[in-house]
């Protein structure tokens, strides 16, 4: 059985800023998707493709209810704020490592518990094995970033975006496979002080290895 719930969010958005290395500006990149996720395979990679143990990985444990934690909005946020539709034709676009590393590896607005973690153990040095983990983690989807990193990336080589975000309220529904999600997302630039506001859609399924509170992100569009 499906339940709808209206949560209404009176914290403003967390940003962690960081404050190791020199802030530079960062491009945005905004890409439209063509295909509804619901069209895509989505191909996730066996439980025994990923060492687990060696990331420091817990299973995750779902309340009886769902209730959007912190990691899982700085997943949304920083996603919408990169795209207007994302998709999984994003996933598989030549420029999504470069993105998903500015916006969730080297970004100094934005950070979440893992990545702090591993940042923390080894002097911001990121693994190939931790990227994909996390990306994985995020999209429910395999990418490998071994060609894109023969080095561990240096999280303290970190940029700033122009534009940040948060979601001042949502409402959610449950369904078989995750949750379909329709926030308000408010958009604010440096440097001015007006803010953008426009309903998004969100739909989450299920990865009970994901550090984003155990959920990925297979699709965000324009709400209605």
């Amino acid at each position: 059985m499906k339940r709808t719930m209206s949560i209404v969010i009176i914290s403003a958005v967390l940003f962690i800023l960081t404050s190791c290395g020199p802030t530079k500006s960062l491009e945005d990149h905004p890409v439209n998707g063509s295909d509804s996720a619901a069209e895509l395979h989505i191909s996730e990679i066996p439980k025994d493709n990923i060492d687990y143990e060696t990331l420091g990985i817990q299973k995750q444990e779902y309340p009886a209810e769902f209730s959007m934690g912190e990691n899982l909005k700085t997943a949304i946020t920083q996603l919408a704020l990169s795209y207007d539709h994302f998709d999984q034709t994003v996933v598989h676009s030549e420029s999504w490592k470069e993105i998903f590393i500015a916006r969730f590896i080297q970004n100094s607005r934005a950070s979440f518990d893992y990545l702090d973690r591993i940042a923390e153990e080894d002097n911001g040095k990121i693994r190939v094995d931790q990227l994909n983990y996390i990306q994985y983690s995020l999209t429910g989807t395999e990418v490998d970033f071994s060609s894109q990193a023969g080095e561990p990336i240096n999280r303290n080589d970190a940029a700033s975006s122009f534009n940040y975000g948060w979601i001042s309220a949502y409402s959610y529904e449950e369904t078989e496979d995750g949750v379909i999600v329709t926030a308000d997302f408010e958009t604010g630039y440096d440097g001015t002080d007006s803010t953008q506001k426009r309903k998004i859609t969100v739909e989450l399924i299920q990865n009970p290895y994901s550090c984003f509170d155990g959920y990925s992100v297979v699709a965000i569009s324009e709400g209605t």
